[in-house]
């Protein structure tokens, strides 16, 4: 479990759509009785922190750009 918020912040999974939905759904899971060794279970982790969409990450502020 803390590794699991350890990598969530450091990997910054909140600025990115795809990667926290999958985040929030597989955290989810893993409470409602799954298994230590599903593998599907582990492949989507594995998505989780290894891969990045940049086409579904959250738009920037323009107002932080004007704060610069």
């Amino acid at each position: 479990l803390f590794l699991e918020v350890f990598f969530f912040v450091k990997k910054r999974i909140y600025n990115n759509h795809y990667a926290l939905i999958l985040f929030l759904l597989i955290f989810i899971y893993q409470f409602t009785g799954s298994f230590i060794t599903n593998v599907a279970e582990l492949g989507i982790w594995a998505v989780v922190f290894g891969t990045r969409f940049i086409e579904f990450d959250f738009p920037k502020s323009q107002t932080a750009e004007y704060n610069r």
